[in-house]
């Protein structure tokens, strides 16, 4: 029983990875596309752990830009996280099949909507909370795996490096 629950919850992992990659990259790379350069906000707001807007953060530019984004479909992208999110947290699907996979993605995905998310969570507190939840989970391992990585590249050039002592004259 223990393993046709595993082997339904990696199928169920495989089906979301795949509606992730032929849904969600799609629709947010069309986005990012359509995004001119000289629309992105000169000073972007800082992402935090509650998905809302600084008072200093919430200037017209950053309203124009979420409005831009609502426009060519954030909305769309958003909710469909949402609910990729919600069956990983939840634990409808394996999220350790899925992570590998789509992390950076995922990760990219909601930081370039985080004002879309921010905007939309000022009139409702409880909208994309599994997307936030899944965003703090994967993107603090991420973050994780990328010091653990620079560490060990860290010691691999301490070791790399010979320990080479002169002795005075006349010490052994």
């Amino acid at each position: 029983m223990e393993t046709k629950n595993k082997r339904a919850a990696v199928e169920k992992s495989i089906e979301y990875l795949g509606e992730f990659s032929k849904n969600i990259i799609p629709k947010s790379q069309k986005i990012v596309k359509q995004v001119h350069e000289n629309e992105l906000p000169d000073n972007p707001p800082k992402m935090n752990e509650v998905f809302l807007f600084r008072k200093e953060e919430d200037t017209e530019e950053i309203k124009q830009f979420s409005e831009r984004l609502y426009k060519l479909g954030a909305l769309d992208v958003l909710n469909e996280l949402e609910f990729f999110s919600a069956a990983m947290v939840h634990g409808l699907a394996d999220e350790e099949v899925t992570y590998t996979p789509i992390v950076k993605p995922y990760t990219s995905v909601v930081a370039f909507l985080y004002p879309a998310i921010c905007t939309y969570r000022k009139n409702d507190l409880n909208a994309y909370t599994n997307v936030m939840e899944l965003f703090k989970i994967w993107n603090g391992r991420l973050q994780k795996e990328n010091l653990e990585l620079a560490k060990q590249q860290l010691d691999q050039d301490i070791s790399s490096i010979p320990n080479i002592q002169i002795k005075s004259i006349g010490v052994k």
